[in-house]
């Protein structure tokens, strides 16, 4: 077993697709906000709000992942946004709160540790 560098890298690919994934849906969540079809009990503001949120920052993400040498930070910082807007169309608190901490807290440790954390196990075989 070795240990190599460039995790971020080799799963890139796979980074834009969940990013692509978030924004299509948080875009999908702000017309539904938009046009009043949602039946939920929070205003309609904050609906909107927290949806606009979560589509800039996978936007963003998205088009500045192939300039950051460690992408998952803003993976996980798109993926805690999009916890918001899945909250106030209704779904769980605690399926939010299992999607926005994890997310967030793997994202700190990705950032303040960068090389230390950007490691991949791979078996000799």
């Amino acid at each position: 077993m070795r240990i190599t560098g460039g995790f971020d890298e080799r799963h890139e690919r796979v980074y834009f697709a969940v990013l692509a994934a978030m924004a299509c849906a948080s875009a999908l969540m702000l017309v539904t906000g938009a046009r009043g079809l949602e039946s939920t009990g929070i205003s309609r503001d904050l609906r909107l709000v927290l949806s606009a949120l979560s589509l800039f920052c996978c936007t963003v993400s998205y088009l500045s992942i192939k300039s950051v040498r460690h992408s998952f930070p803003l993976v996980g910082v798109s993926a805690t946004a999009f916890s918001g807007p899945l909250w106030s169309f209704g779904a769980p608190i605690s399926f939010s709160l299992l999607l926005a901490i994890p997310a967030l807290v793997l994202s700190c440790i990705s950032f303040f540790c960068k090389e230390k954390a950007d490691v991949q196990v791979e078996s000799e075989d």
